[in-house]
């Protein structure tokens, strides 16, 4: 969401280079800066942070977006939020015999009821 909303606000991708050299783009994506034009508001350039932060632990939830004053504002009252899914984790252990090593994800899956 946060490289959409970054894209509808400065007409641009935050993680771009001009070379398309995959590599660079890869590591300003870890990086997680980007280029904050002049013409975006404080409200907006907050709600990017929260958006694109690196560390998915860290990065704003769908409730604390429908909250954020950039989102709200004129509106004095946070926006109304319900969803059909559940996001539920789902435990993988995937095996590489050939390199005799064990490797542990986590998955999330939405389940719509």
């Amino acid at each position: 969401m946060g490289v959409l909303l970054y894209a509808l606000l400065c007409g641009c991708l935050p993680f771009d280079d001009s070379s398309n050299n995959m590599a660079v783009i890869y590591r300003k994506i870890q990086s997680g800066r980007f280029a904050v034009p002049k013409w975006l508001s404080i409200d907006s350039v907050n709600l990017l942070h929260d958006l694109l932060q690196v560390n998915p632990r860290r990065r704003v939830t769908v409730r604390q977006l429908v909250r954020h004053p950039w989102v709200t504002k004129g509106f004095g009252v946070p926006v109304t939020w319900h969803s059909n899914c559940q996001v539920r984790s789902l435990a993988l252990r995937v095996h590489s015999y050939s390199q005799m090593s064990k490797i542990s994800f986590k998955i999330s899956i939405y389940l719509y009821y």
